[in-house]
């Protein structure tokens, strides 16, 4: 049977259009006329009958129809797996499952072989997918079929929508065998189905394999099928350099856990959806602070301050200006979806709602990315009405030279984490007073609470390692009072391009990466140079 626009199946569906085709089963877009009168939008999977006409095959797949419809009911109770409607059967029809229809575009639209996703999307993704697949196996259900075109990028919230169970796909496959058994097809992808589901005995750890490789795929910009297979051991090689495609540089932390996604033999796989979330959400070891370097620095800029701006006003937001408090995302590479909303909150003035994402964003973030930590301190003292000291940090985040090194986005990152780590210092404190048991940072710095009464913000200003920009951004920080010390530039050159804006404003700068003579040579009385001379001689 095949269903056409306009056609009305068991007078309640009318067929919109079809959303995808396979070898056994077709799906279509349609109304539901039920008598609420809601016309809700809804999925209709038609599966073909086995070919077979044999009492048993019928018969079997009658049970096997039944019991799956069971299992997608029962899953549906899950927000990133489509409501279940119902299931019906006619003889000598196809078989019909209804489900929720997803508003929004299969993953495999998000794919491009020239675009490589950052790990922090990647890893954005996998922890998205595997939350839904720690529920899944949790049942004891097996998708089979995890690929990026069953992966629904909801357009609501943006969240992945796991869809199209294989197994209830396997029933227009059963046939009798010689013996007079019945037996069906192995349903999955090529590229992305596990050795052990190839010969027809899947595993929890197969779903587990599909979801390593769509994450290597997305990491790589190669699919699957095309990554090359060790000879010997099976295994998938997928960290490898071309003439024309160097090597990935790729977190060893993250590239492990990959790789143990995606082991030949599921005894040396990850067992469990959850173990990889646990993985992936330890915390890196060592994590790469500075606080050597730069804690003194935020130190010094307290002891300069003027004590009668601990209640500064709060200046309109401007946006696109280089500088953000939480407004705006500066480290392009680092955008997941709850700091993302968290920013648009923070935009929007919504501080109780910016600081629920950041925390949410930090709690999931592998690596932890520090300016998701100052935008959660910020947000934090504005929905508490604490008064605080304001600073700033300036650094090369998203680099306007040509002849800037690669690595100066790093680099910048770095930096700020010492900067985040000293602000969190003296924000925990306050914090526990307030009785915010998730506060980041109270993991890894219970001993490190500085007891105060005033909190401090941190502003991040992008000088974008250009000495125009460098000076632009001077003056910007210069003009806002609530400022009352920076931390930057990161090195001689934008130190440099910058020191007199801020000797001509009194503004206190500390750049603990210049190593200038200029600025020893011709003293300056609001800047200082020798932090990082001081902690490397």
């Amino acid at each position: 049977m095949c269903l056409n626009p306009g056609d009305i199946l068991r007078d309640r569906y009318q067929i919109i259009e079809v959303l995808g085709r396979g070898g056994f089963a077709v799906t279509y877009k349609a109304v539901d006329l039920d008598e609420r009168g809601e016309n809700r939008l809804c999925a209709v999977k038609e599966i073909a009958q086995p070919q077979s006409t044999d009492p048993r095959v019928l018969e079997r797949a009658e049970q096997l129809f039944e019991r799956e419809a069971r299992t997608l009911r029962l899953l549906s109770d899950r927000p990133q797996i489509p409501a279940f409607i119902e299931h019906f059967h006619q003889e000598n029809s196809p078989f019909y499952i209804v489900q929720e229809y997803i508003d929004g575009h299969p993953l495999q639209e998000e794919f491009m072989s020239d675009r490589r996703w950052t790990e922090e999307q990647v890893i954005e993704l996998l922890r998205d997918i595997l939350e839904i697949l720690a529920f899944v196996h949790q049942n004891n259900v097996i998708h089979r079929d995890i690929t990026p075109s069953n992966l629904i990028r909801r357009n609501s919230d943006e969240k992945i929508v796991l869809i199209d169970f294989g197994a209830v796909q396997e029933i227009g496959t059963i046939e009798i065998t010689a013996s007079g058994k019945t037996r069906t097809t192995t349903i999955g992808t090529p590229g992305y189905t596990a050795p052990e589901q190839l010969n027809g005995q899947p595993r929890l750890c197969s779903d587990i394999y599909s979801v390593g490789l769509i994450a290597i795929q997305f990491l790589t910009g190669v699919h699957p099928i095309e990554l090359p297979q060790d000879p010997r051991t099976g295994e998938r090689i997928w960290n490898y350099s071309l003439p024309n495609r160097p090597m990935l540089h790729v977190n060893q932390r993250l590239a492990n856990i990959l790789n143990k996604m995606v082991r030949y033999h599921f005894n040396h796989r990850y067992q469990s959806a959850t173990k990889v979330l646990r993985h992936l959400d330890a915390p890196p070891l060592p994590w790469k602070w500075l606080p050597i370097a730069i804690a003194p620095a935020v130190t010094i800029g307290a002891i300069a301050i003027d004590s009668n701006n601990i209640f500064p006003s709060k200046p309109g937001l401007v946006f696109q200006d280089g500088l953000s408090a939480g407004e705006e995302i500066l480290f392009a590479n680092s955008r997941p979806w709850s700091k993302r909303k968290g920013v648009e909150e923070f935009a929007a003035l919504n501080s109780q709602q910016a600081l629920k994402k950041f925390k949410e964003s930090w709690h999931k973030e592998f690596g932890k990315d520090p300016e998701t930590l100052v935008y959660a301190n910020n947000a934090f003292l504005d929905v508490n009405n604490i008064p605080y000291y304001t600073i700033a940090v300036a650094l090369p985040i998203g680099s306007r030279n040509p002849d800037s090194p690669n690595h100066m986005s790093d680099r910048a990152k770095e930096v700020l984490r010492g900067v985040a780590q000293a602000q969190t210092e003296v924000n925990l404190a306050l914090a526990k007073s307030k009785g915010d048991r998730d506060f980041p940072g109270q993991g890894f710095l219970k001993g490190n609470a500085i007891n105060n009464v005033k909190g401090l913000k941190v502003v991040i200003a992008d000088d974008a390692n250009d000495e125009s920009e460098a000076k632009k951004i001077a003056s910007l920080l210069a003009k806002q009072p609530e400022i009352l010390a920076v931390v930057g530039h990161t090195n001689s050159e934008m130190t440099m391009a910058a020191v007199d804006e801020y000797e001509r404003n009194n503004l206190v700068a500390i750049s603990s990466g210049a190593s200038t003579e200029e600025l020893t040579s011709e003293p300056k009385s609001f800047s200082f140079d020798s932090i990082y001379e001081q902690f490397n001689s």
